[in-house]
């Protein structure tokens, strides 16, 4: 059977929060994924949508997303797109990697949903942030005569 390529934009902004010393120093790191799966064209009438699920584990423990309606898509050099964003907050220490799971599932008009994907995983790389700016800092001048 004929396959209709079906892409998905995410747009992801990532809350990175690092510990240096006693205070935590904040840095907002947008960063974009673009998942992309194929589906049966003669199934699409019957489809309402997708969810995406992620995970910190491979094969398991995935957490919902995001849902992906069924609407009518544009089309691109002969493909259909489908789009949604999402904000998702990934947490890691300064320069670390942090390994995330995703699968997706296609529903139905009565809420039927389909088994798991395959599984794809994403690397994200924890940045370093500018550290705190001291506090507490202090000076003591001591005179001596002579």
């Amino acid at each position: 059977m004929k396959k209709i390529f079906v892409s998905c934009l995410m747009a992801l902004m990532l809350l990175l929060v690092p510990v240096i010393g006693m205070s935590t120093v904040e840095k907002v790191v947008v960063e974009s994924l673009t998942f992309e799966w194929d589906h049966l064209e003669a199934e699409l009438p019957d489809i309402a949508g997708w969810t995406l699920y992620m995970s910190a584990t491979s094969g398991a423990g995935y957490e919902k997303v995001i849902d992906i309606p069924f609407t009518v898509g544009t089309v691109v050099d002969g493909v259909t797109v489908f789009s949604s964003d999402a904000t998702m907050n990934i947490v890691g220490v300064s320069g670390s990697t942090v390994n995330k799971f995703f699968v997706l599932v296609s529903r139905n008009a009565i809420n039927e949903v389909s088994e798991y994907s395959n599984e794809v995983s994403y690397a994200f790389v924890i940045p370093y942030g500018k550290p705190a700016k001291p506090f507490n800092f202090k000076i003591k001048v001591t005179a001596t005569g002579f």
